[in-house]
């Protein structure tokens, strides 16, 4: 009895976290262009960066709300007319008093340009992308790829790269990005924050470029 009543346990465990993150398919089946953009910024030259808090506090309800869906995402779009070769960008959870139950999940993509016998040929590259869950270490918030989120559930709560590198420098002069779209969401669960099971939470989008 005791065993059935903990395999019954894990199973309602792994239910109540199944949708409070994106999933893996769900975030990898998003497309370009974004359905908004909380933020534009140009890159002007090598070193440019961009640093915004973007989001809010809210309710997204359990099992009626996409959080695969890029309308419930943030978006930064950085332009860039100095050509930038090099950057990284990574997002974390602004001051959400969130830890345990917490996710964060986010994409790069960047917008390319090259041309063949005098023809521009554009199109859209998903860079690299993650999702971290938190947890509570040692009396500091860890978020981590590894945890014991994924261990138990499944890479939906922790996979990709922490941080987010894009390098164009040994590509052709003729081939650049035209810009980079830096998309994220942080959810947690749980209900203490916004009166729900799933609540959104800022998102803090980092994106600089390097020599």
């Amino acid at each position: 009895m005791k065993w059935n009543f903990r395999i019954m346990s894990l199973i309602l465990a792994a239910a109540a976290v199944a949708s409070a993150q994106p999933t893996k398919a769900q975030m990898q089946a998003i497309n370009m262009p974004a359905p908004f953009y909380n933020v534009t910024k140009d890159l002007k030259y090598t070193g440019d960066y961009g640093y915004y808090t973007v989001g809010s506090l809210r309710q997204l309800p359990h099992q009626t709300v996409n959080l695969g869906s890029p309308s419930n995402w943030n978006w930064i779009r950085y332009t860039n007319s100095g050509n930038v070769r090099n950057v990284w960008a990574y997002g974390s959870a602004y001051n959400s008093g969130v830890c345990n139950h917490g996710h964060i999940s986010y994409g790069l993509w960047g917008k390319y340009q090259y041309t063949i016998i005098g023809q521009a040929i554009t199109g859209w590259s998903r860079l690299a992308m993650s999702t971290q869950s938190g947890e509570m270490i040692n009396g500091t918030c860890k978020w981590e790829i590894d945890n014991s989120f994924s261990r138990f559930a499944g890479e939906d709560f922790g996979w990709g790269t922490k941080y987010i590198n894009s390098d164009a420098r040994s590509f052709p002069s003729y081939f650049k990005y035209k810009e980079y779209v830096l998309g994220g969401i942080v959810v947690s669960h749980g209900g203490a924050n916004c009166g729900t099971f799933q609540c959104g939470h800022q998102w803090y989008a980092v994106l600089y470029s390097l020599p």
